[in-house]
This record gives structure tokens, sequence and C-alpha cells, in this order.
């Protein structure tokens, strides 16, 4: 209880004044897109993560403690005997249980955009997942045995079989590791297919990067469509129709009118299947528009240049062929791409300037929009992996001590092995292959489950926004470096345990023992 008081003061130190450190770079560097007013804390703030610091605290040491009480001295001085199958076989069924029933959920959650469902069922799954640690790591550490004992010979092959040993041991190291990569890449997964989502929505109501219209309702002329034409940053340009006040099935509806023979209109679009079935004779509805007026897919719609059949498309208004419309072409509007390395911004502001000399123009940005919701995207990914960062590296606290202890308690078998000829620098190895394995077994089961548990949170939050299913996007550069940190890091955990046990003397351990 005393240790878990003072771990948990230095912990609320060291977290007020990261807090304070971060509110800093945040308003020096995102006070743009993540305005910080300051750092508030409150006596909650601080009296809970306290009070739960000293709880965890004891609840950890409650369970030694009672096997502690329950061994007899006799009993402690015989060799440790391993785990009884009965346990092992409850820990498996109950692994199994949390594990299905957590998949379930998930699916619930995912099918019905429940967010409570969804929550349960990713903790009840990863809680199965832990519980079944014992059976997983020395599985997949023997997937991985071959390059062990292949990258260094002997040592590491003693390095597969220490690691597999002891599977509580394993998946005690593993487990503090595993957590830290799980969320960070879920995380990472989440916020880049919520971007990816999201931009498809905005591409699906305006998909260009820019719209200019006439304030005055004229249409824009083709020696201003030139001007814009000249504005720095600007890829491709098309010239498209608005009938405002045309009728689908008795409701006014305004339809954009495009030309099919124009090859810029495609190049214009960022989305260029949203016009995709586009035909004389054809009219595309958007999902809202079709609803309304009570027309399906493939239906027949009248609007006032003749008969048509309805596509019902994900477009953000009602599209048709410009030669349909003849006579009807409405105002003339000016559809933008921007270059793919252009500042969103700066062509937006240079449109603007180019509008206000040309008189009687407004400007739409989507592209500023996109931008501006990626630049949101990018600061809560940033705050949150750095507030990961700190769980990574209690991580690497665990994976220290776990190592540690088991160098203490295998300090007769590594001078056993010393006096049998292996070199410290071998014994170093050894170690540090171990720790090596049992990393990328913590970063193989963390990317999986964070992969999933990404798109799992994103689908169900996005389950009534998006139109079509949310696509699997896996930033795969991001997961790379993930990757690599991890089992850097946990090469780095085993440096202190590694020599260690390198400088005990062969004679001087085993005389101890």
């Amino acid at each position: 209880m005393i240790l878990g008081a003072l771990a948990s003061l230095a912990g609320l130190v060291l977290a007020v004044g990261l807090g304070e450190l971060g509110v800093f770079a945040a308003d020096r560097y995102l006070a743009d897109v993540l305005p910080v007013d300051g750092l508030v804390v409150s006596p909650v703030a601080l009296l809970a993560p306290f009070g739960v610091g000293i709880v965890l605290t004891v609840l950890a040491a409650l369970l030694p403690a009672v096997r502690a009480t329950r061994t007899s001295p006799l009993a402690a001085l015989r060799p440790e005997t391993p785990p009884t199958g009965r346990v092992r076989v409850v820990r498996v069924v109950l692994g199994v249980l949390g594990v299905g029933a957590g998949v379930g959920l998930l699916g619930w959650g995912v099918s019905q955009g429940d967010l409570t469902g969804g929550i349960a069922g990713g903790f009840l799954s990863f809680a199965g997942v832990l519980a079944l640690g014992p059976v997983l790591v020395p599985l997949l550490v023997g997937a991985v045995r071959g390059l062990a004992r292949v990258s260094v010979g002997a040592p590491g092959a003693l390095a597969d079989e220490n690691a597999r040993r002891n599977p509580r041991r394993a998946a005690a190291t593993t487990s503090a590791l595993l957590i830290g990569v799980t969320l960070i890449t879920m995380m990472t997964v989440g916020a880049t297919i919520a971007r990816t989502v999201s931009d498809e929505e905005i591409s699906g109501q305006v998909p260009v990067d820019a719209v200019v219209s006439s304030a005055t309702g004229e249409g824009v002329t083709a020696a201003q469509v030139e001007r814009l034409r000249t504005v720095p940053g600007i890829e491709a340009t098309t010239v498209i129709h608005e009938i405002p006040e045309a009728t689908i099935r008795g409701r006014e509806e305004t339809v954009v009118a495009v030309s099919l023979v124009d090859p810029e209109v495609r190049d214009v679009l960022r989305a260029p299947r949203l016009v995709e079935g586009l035909a004389p004779g054809v009219v595309l509805l958007d999902p809202t528009t079709a609803a309304n007026a009570g027309v399906v897919d493939g239906g027949t719609v009248t609007v006032p240049w003749g008969r048509a059949t309805a596509r019902v498309a994900k477009v953000g208004a009602p599209v048709a062929p410009v030669s349909d419309v003849s006579g009807r072409q409405g105002r003339a509007v000016v559809w933008l791409r921007m270059a793919d390395d252009a500042d969103p911004d700066e062509v937006s502001n240079a449109l603007n300037r180019a509008a206000a000399d040309e008189g009687g123009l407004q400007v739409s940005s989507p592209a500023a929009a996109r931008a501006e919701l990626d630049r949101a995207v990018d600061a809560i990914l940033l705050v949150t992996i750095a507030l990961l960062a700190v769980a990574v590296l209690i991580a690497l606290v665990g994976v220290g001590n776990t190592l540690g202890l088991s160098v203490i308690e295998r300090t007769r078998e590594s001078a056993l092995l010393r006096a049998l000829g292996l070199t410290g620098r071998q014994l170093r190895g050894m170690l540090a292959v171990e720790a090596a394995v049992l990393s990328a077994v913590a970063v193989v089961l963390g990317v999986a489950m964070g992969i999933g548990y990404g798109w799992a949170g994103i689908a169900t939050l996005f389950a009534d926004i998006a139109d079509d299913a949310v696509p699997l996007v896996v930033p795969w550069a991001r997961i790379a470096l993930v990757t690599a940190v991890a089992i850097v890091a946990g090469l780095l955990a085993s440096v202190l345990p590694a020599r260690h046990a390198a400088r005990v003397a062969p004679a001087a351990a085993l005389a101890g023992e």
C-alpha cells in the first residue's frame, strides 16, 4: 500500500508536468486546429488516479500474498512445480468464452451501430486474449523459433526454449507491451479510416476541390473562367450548369447538368465514379432526393426536358447530361481541381482574390474543409499517441522487470551455461533474442487486434453516417514504425538484466545457489 501511494504520488506529479508541456506544445503548434485555454486540474482528477493506483497495487499484491501464505515451508524448499492442468483448462475455457462473447458483441455493435455493445465486446475479447496468453504466446514463439535459431545459433535456440518454458511468465512479459501496441494501432487505424470515410462523404456531396459561381445568379462568363484557370495551384477546370428549379415528380430540385463529351469533367472530379452510369436519357439522383420523390433505381421520372431513367447514386445533387437539357442550362458554374501537392488554403485564398478582382463571383472550397478536417484528425491523433506513449513506457518497465526476475530465477542455470563455455556476449545475446521474440509476439497480436478494433470502432460510430460499408484502410507505414519501435524497445528493456546476468561470475553463482 505504501509503495502504491508513493508511486501514485510520483505519477501525479509527472502527469501534471507532462500536461503542462502538452498544453504549451498545443498552444504553440496546434492552436489553429486544437485551441487550448490552459491546463485545468480538478480535485477529482488528482484523487481518483491516486486512489486507483493504491487499490490496483494492493490487488496486484493480494494473489501472490495469498499464495505465499498457503505454501508450507517444506514445499517452498522444493523446486517449483509447474501449474496444474486444471488451472490451465479453466483459464482456456474462460479465455475462449471471453473471446467468443466479445467478438459477438463487436459484431452486434458494428451491425446495429451500438457503441455500448461494441465497447463491451472489445473489452471482453481483449480480456479473453489476455487469459489465453499462456497458450497463445508459446504457440507464436514456436512459429518464429526457426528465425531465432538461425539468427544467433545456440543462444537463439536457448532463448527459444526459455521463452516457452514458463508460459505464464512469457504471457506476463508480453501483456504490458501488447496493451500499448494494441491501443496505438487501434487509434492509428481508426483515425485513418475516419479520415477516409469523412473525405468520401464530403466528396459525395461536392466531389471537387473548389466551386466558383456568380453571386448575381447570372452565371460565370467565359472570360472569368479563363482567369480562374490561371490561378496557381489549379490543375483542371470544367464548366457545369445548375438548373435551380427543375421539377422531379412534382418536387423542385437543383439539377447539375454536365457534358458527357467533355473529358475535363472526369479530370476535375475527386471521385469520378460519382458520374458512372450517366448517359443520354438518364438522370442520377442522390439517395435523399430519390427517397423523397419515391423513385427506385431504374425507375422512370418525368423532368422538364422529358422522361428519363433514374439511377440512384452517391451524388450530392441530381445530375443530368447537358445534351438532354439543351436550352435549359441555367447558370454556368465552374468546378476546379487543385494540384495534389498544392496547399488548399493558399489556393483557396488565391481563388478568393481572383474572384474579388473579377467582381460578382463567390468561392466555396471543399478542399479547404477536407484539409481542416485532416489537420484536426492529425492533431487529435498526435495527442492520443503522445498519451499512449506513456503506456508504452510503462510496458517497457514491465518487460524489463519481468526479464530481471527471470534472470534472478535462472542465476544457477546461467552460471552453469557459462561454466560449459557460453560467453558473456552469448548470454547477453540469448536474453536479447528472448526479449525480441516476446516483443515480436506482442507486436503480432497487438497489431492484429488493433486493426480489428480500429475498424470495428469506426464502423460502429459511422453506422448511421456512411452510406456504404466502412472500408478497411491500414496505414502500413505507420504500423511498420510502431512495430520497429516496439521490438527495439523490447531489446532495450533486456539490456540491464542481460548485463547483470553476464557480470555474475559462474563460480560465485554456483556457490551461492
